[in-house]
C-alpha cells in the first residue's frame, strides 16, 4: 500500500491556486471497518502550501487514492490529467 500512495503523489498536478505540490493523505484508519472495503486506500489530496484540499466524503461514500487523484487534477474547463495514466 505504500508504494501506491508513493505513486499517487508522482501523478498529481500542482495546486490550481498557489502552483505548489500536493500530497495524497491516507485517512483509512479513520473510517470504521464497516463502511471500507477491504483492499481500499481511501483519503483525499492537499496542497502543502496553501492546504486548500479534495473533500474525503462525496454523496455519502468515502473517496478512494484513485477517487482522490482525479478530483484533485480535474480543472475547471473540464479537462483532466491523462498523462499519467495506464490505460489511456
Amino acid at each position: 500500500m505504500t508504494n501506491n500512495k508513493l505513486a499517487i503523489n508522482d501523478t498529481l498536478l500542482p495546486c490550481p491556486f498557489c502552483g505548489h505540490k500536493a500530497t495524497f493523505v491516507d485517512t483509512t484508519h479513520w473510517i470504521n471497518s464497516k463502511k471500507r472495503v477491504p483492499g481500499n486506500i481511501y483519503g483525499y489530496v492537499q496542497c502543502r502550501h496553501c492546504l486548500i484540499a479534495t473533500p474525503f466524503r462525496r454523496a455519502g461514500k468515502y473517496i478512494t487514492l484513485d477517487g482522490a487523484r482525479k478530483i484533485w487534477n480535474k480543472r475547471i474547463d473540464g479537462s483532466e490529467d491523462h498523462a499519467h495514466d495506464t490505460d489511456a
